[in-house]
C-alpha cells in the first residue's frame, strides 16, 4: 500500500514543480528626459550580485525590451551611468508577465506601470499618506502602517511581499 501512495506523491509533488513561474515582459518607455544614445537597463540583485537582466538603446527618447525571466523578481530600471559611475534616473519595480510601461515621475525616478503588482505598489504610498492624514498619534499611525504592509505581504505572496519585506 505505501508504495502507490508514495507514486502518487511524487507525482503531485512533481506536477507542482513544473507548474511555470516564466516572466515574459515588455517594457517601453517614451519621455523627452530619456537621452538618445544612452541604455536603459533592468537589473536585479537577486540571488546576490547585480545581474543585467535586459537593457535598449534608447532613441528617439523612447525605448522599448521584450524578454522573458525564469520567475517574477524585484527589479530596478536605470538609465546607464554617469561620469562619477553613479547610476542615473534609477526606479525599482516588479518584473512580472505583461506590458510594463515606463514613465518619468520627476528627474529622478520613474514610475512603472500596467501590471498588478506594480499597480498594487504603486497605489502602497497613497494608502501610507492616508493613515497618516488621519490625525492618529504617532505610535498608532505606525502601528495602522504596520498593519498595512503585514496584510499585504499575508495576501500577496509574490515578488511585491518579498520586496516589502
Amino acid at each position: 500500500m505505501k508504495k502507490p501512495l508514495s507514486i502518487i506523491t511524487a507525482t503531485a509533488i512533481l506536477a507542482g514543480c513544473s507548474q511555470s513561474t516564466a516572466v515574459k515582459f515588455t517594457l517601453t518607455g517614451r519621455d523627452p528626459a530619456f537621452t538618445d544614445g544612452k541604455y536603459m537597463y533592468i537589473i536585479t540583485y537577486a540571488g546576490g550580485p547585480e545581474t543585467i537582466i535586459d537593457s535598449a538603446r534608447i532613441d528617439n527618447s523612447s525605448f522599448a525590451m521584450k524578454g522573458s525571466w525564469p520567475y517574477p523578481v524585484s527589479a530596478f530600471l536605470y538609465m546607464g551611468r554617469g561620469a562619477d559611475g553613479e547610476q542615473i534616473s534609477d526606479s525599482d519595480f516588479i518584473l512580472e508577465t505583461g506590458e510594463i510601461r515606463v514613465e518619468k515621475r520627476n528627474e529622478d525616478e520613474f514610475i512603472l506601470t500596467g501590471t498588478p503588482q506594480n499597480e498594487f505598489r504603486n497605489e502602497l504610498p497613497q494608502k501610507v499618506a492616508r493613515l497618516r492624514q488621519k490625525g492618529l498619534s504617532p505610535l498608532r499611525t505606525a502601528e495602522a502602517c504596520d498593519s498595512l504592509f503585514r496584510a499585504v505581504v499575508l495576501e500577496n505572496r509574490n515578488a511585491l511581499a518579498l520586496s516589502l519585506l
